[in-house]
């Protein structure tokens, strides 16, 4: 049986000062930071206890502009993720989706929105445990090819890799491959979201393009062809809708009768549910992950992605967090309660065939427990 794993981590109250409240108006609590470094790890234990052929942990849209770039000034470049890396760290393979460029390269694009973050953004990225991002969004070339080209330029310097992007048409549309425990796997990243046609990638570089969906798919039958999973990441859909439209829902099916095991969304800025098709996890939207303090309510929450692959089992378990002055964190009591709530009932609008079970372990934390598909 597939299932979708929600876990919730209820923070309890040991002594006065476990926990702290952060912002009122948000009526969101954090715990302290040593407080909090020790549930993660407690976290990371449980989790690793599965004996799965390998785990990979998948996050939503990541920048370090506005209030973040302020605060990794005055903090610290490792302040904004620092709640939450002891999570990303167990894991074999850690994926993001990088929705902004960094670096001090190139000109401001003609757009509503244009994001730039510091240079140190990288190795804050890579010292947080992450392995790979998505460059393939609205914003990678918020400062043109040459913000691009630094921004990769950047990633390479961090031992970070990427896809989803590239200085030229093949290292674009290239799928980034690794071998885990012997499995290996291909990710691919495409973006249904670009401001103009000049953003897709040609000769000169840009952005993997997946508006051209035989295309898509012809990249996702060549890579499951030679390896054991193939993920996409794709940035698709309509802002701060809580559920995906029947074509992406169609699209993301036929990505799946090619070939794709795992696919991953972003781009609408909140949580989306998601759905087990042919016993294939769908992850349609993991809203923000790290953004500014102008977040809050629906785009402050989100969570962080854990799957366990168990020979051809994937087994989702999804972690709620929090996003409040400029870092990301677990969600406490309440609000866990409530992301889990709101999972449930958006993965309940994509498909009716949940059955939801509660559970505990060891440590300052509860765990809510929903299965889900075949």
């Amino acid at each position: 049986m597939k299932r979708l794993v929600i876990l919730v981590s209820l923070l309890l109250v040991v002594g006065v000062l476990s926990l702290v409240v952060v912002n009122p108006s948000k009526s969101s609590e954090a715990v302290n930071s040593q407080a909090h470094t020790e549930i993660t790890r407690e976290l990371s234990k449980e989790l690793s206890s599965k004996a799965s052929s390998y785990n990979i942990t998948v996050v939503g849209d990541v920048m370090f502009d506005w209030s973040i770039k302020t605060a990794m000034s005055t903090e610290g470049p490792n302040y904004p993720l620092q709640h939450i890396s002891p999570l990303i760290k167990d894991s074999d393979l850690s994926i993001l989706n990088l929705e902004t460029a960094i670096g001090t390269s190139g000109h401001k694009q003609d757009k509503l929105y244009t994001f730039q973050s510091p240079p140190a953004s990288a190795k804050a990225m890579k010292d947080a445990g992450f392995d790979l991002v998505s460059l393939a969004n609205n914003h990678a070339m918020d400062f043109g090819r040459e913000g691009l080209y630094e921004t990769i330029d950047l990633l390479k310097q961090a031992d970070l890799n990427y896809i989803g992007a590239g200085k030229n048409e093949n290292e674009a549309y290239r799928a980034y491959s690794d071998t885990i425990n012997n499995h290996k796997i291909d990710i691919l990243g495409f973006s249904q979201v670009l401001p103009a046609i000049s953003w897709y990638a040609n000769e000169d570089g840009g952005l993997a393009s997946g508006y051209q969906q035989d295309r898509v798919i012809e990249h996702i039958k060549k890579s499951a062809a030679n390896c054991d999973t193939t993920i996409v990441y794709l940035h698709w859909g309509t802002e701060r809708t809580i559920q995906p439209s029947a074509s992406q829902r169609n699209f993301a099916h036929t990505m799946i009768d090619a070939g794709a095991d795992i696919i991953i969304g972003s781009h609408p800025h909140v949580l989306q549910g998601m759905e087990y098709y042919n016993g294939k996890p769908i992850l349609y939207s993991l809203g923000n992950f790290l953004f500014p303090d102008y977040v809050d309510g629906d785009s402050a929450d989100t969570v962080i992605a854990k799957i366990d692959v168990l020979m051809d089992n994937y087994e989702v378990t999804l972690i709620p967090a929090v996003i409040h002055d400029s870092t990301v964190t677990l969600a406490d009591k309440q609000n866990a309660a409530r992301i889990t709530d709101k999972m449930i009932y958006r993965s309940n609008l994509i498909s009716q065939s949940s059955n939801f079970a509660v559970s505990e372990v060891k440590g300052n934390q509860s765990l809510t427990i929903a299965t889900a598909g075949q």
